[in-house]
């Protein structure tokens, strides 16, 4: 009679709740994250002459296409729809940043990344 309350405890939706399931999500969202960094990274260089980045927009669009091709594929992702943000910023497209960028975080609302590039990109289109 002791093995099957023990059994019935276990099988209660609760305890099946508490159960920690194995998620792959995050660990591949993160892969992809890094991924699509390199690619922006790789894609812009410093200016000796300038404070600012010299990118080549040809693989900003690359990066752009893949990291759309994961949201759409897998799974709608914050750190990878920042990075969309932050390609479209390098590629001098800021109101396509904003979108990405406020995308990123509704989805992540802790996201001081996003934030961050979202504020440059308002004072940069004069909204303040």
């Amino acid at each position: 009679m002791d093995l099957l309350l023990l059994l019935a405890v276990l099988l209660t939706p609760t305890a099946l709740a508490e159960v920690p399931l194995p998620s792959y999500r995050d660990d591949l969202a993160l892969a992809t994250w890094h991924v699509i960094n390199d690619q922006i990274e790789n894609a812009c260089e410093a200016s000796a002459s300038s404070p600012s980045l010299i990118c080549s927009e040809a693989m900003l669009d690359q990066a752009i296409t893949d990291a759309h091709s994961f949201q759409n594929t897998l799974f709608p992702d914050a750190r990878i729809e920042y990075l969309i943000g932050l390609a479209h910023k390098y590629a001098g497209r800021t109101d396509q940043a904003v979108i990405h960028f406020r995308r990123a975080v509704a989805r992540d609302p802790k996201r001081q990344d996003a934030w961050h590039d979202l504020g440059e990109s308002y004072l940069t289109k004069g909204r303040y």
